[in-house]
């Protein structure tokens, strides 16, 4: 497997960032151990997340599912550092998934923007 040239690490590392500051960050202001059990997740994490994925679709057109989906494998990977060896980690990543499916919509949305303005 290669890396992938420098002009994709910076959408991967921002997608990366937006994850992990969302969940790091309710996590720590609602003091709660996994950020969707807060009202602040949906209200205000989820919606961060949905104006990320669709800038980084808008400005990184190709393959705008990459950016949602890197996302929320770095929720999960914060998930895990914090609360390593749950049981329940299978049914997590699943959940996970199914959270990213309108940040991969948002993401497809700003490409397909993108690629009408030209």
């Amino acid at each position: 497997m290669t890396n992938p040239p420098p002009a994709q690490r910076l959408p991967y590392g921002l997608a990366a960032a937006a994850g992990a500051a969302v969940w790091l960050c309710i996590a720590l202001l609602s003091g709660r151990r996994e950020a969707w059990d807060s009202g602040l997740y949906w209200t205000c994490g989820m919606p961060v997340l949905m104006a990320a994925s669709g800038w980084l679709g808008w400005k990184f057109p190709a393959h705008p599912w990459r950016w949602p989906l890197t996302a929320f494998a770095a929720q999960a990977l914060v998930l895990f550092v914090m609360k390593p060896g749950g049981n329940l980690l299978p049914l997590g990543l699943i959940a996970f998934l199914v959270l990213s499916l309108p940040c991969v919509l948002a993401a497809w949305i700003g490409s397909m923007i993108r690629g009408r303005r030209g």
